[in-house]
């Protein structure tokens, strides 16, 4: 999945993606669905980063080529791209001891 435009990557939704994952083979749908072992998908970019149109932002695995296009757009819907960089949300909120 190449990026659409130049820009940051501002947010991802997790449940878009994983979605994508899903129809790509690597989830269920139902529980008498079957999982592809082989099938997933490699993110290559994160949000805050800065990504040039055309610069590769995820790699799909499948053993079912004709569910790669909405598996795409699936991912394209997830991801929202901004002209500013967004701010840094911190890894670890609070240390309770």
């Amino acid at each position: 999945v190449q990026s659409p435009t130049d820009g940051y990557i501002g947010s991802m939704n997790a449940e878009k993606i994983s979605e994508a994952a899903m129809v790509l083979g690597a989830g269920r749908a139902s529980k008498e669905d079957s999982i592809d072992y082989s099938a997933g998908i490699v993110l290559k970019a994160k949000t805050g980063d800065y990504v040039k149109a055309g610069r590769t932002i995820a790699v799909l695995y499948t053993n079912q080529p004709e569910k790669i296009s909405d598996s795409a757009s699936r991912i394209l819907e997830g991801i929202r791209f901004t002209a500013e960089k967004p701010a840094s949300v911190p890894l670890i909120y609070q240390v309770i001891k």
